[in-house]
């Protein structure tokens, strides 16, 4: 869907690493446990509701992934909402992962990228992501 070659095998690589970073590829992960997605964060005071492979909060994931939010711990819903999410912020802003705090680090929660050339990435890919 408009990614093809060596584009396609860096998209997955990111994806890998993104998805590794917000989840451990845990698709029942949920931020903070869960604890804040109906009461607020004792330091923050905002509700968390990332949940699932991407961690998608409740707006973006009603958007994104088929039926909704609620599917967000649906492995294969969520990583098709991010790829589709992906190939919407690359066509609009020129950048696929602004959305995940891993890849900009600008949540206030994550302090550098996971992601070679973004804001403080590693120099390169760990060689494990190209094993797909």
């Amino acid at each position: 869907a408009g990614v093809v070659g060596s584009d396609q095998d860096v998209a997955v690589a990111q994806a890998l690493l993104v998805s590794q970073c917000e989840s451990r590829w845990d698709p029942d992960a949920v931020a903070f446990g869960g604890r804040y997605i109906h009461s607020p964060h004792p330091q923050t005071g905002q509700t968390y509701t990332a949940t699932g492979l991407f961690q998608f909060i409740r707006a973006t994931g009603d958007r994104y992934i088929d039926g909704g939010w609620a599917n967000a711990t649906n492995p294969v819903a969520n990583a098709d909402a991010a790829a589709r999410l992906y190939l919407d912020k690359r066509a609009s802003v020129g950048d696929g992962w602004t959305p995940w705090a891993c890849a900009e680090a600008n949540d206030g929660f994550a302090t550098r990228s996971v992601l070679p050339g973004y804001p403080g990435g590693p120099d390169d890919y760990p060689s494990w992501v190209w094993s797909y």
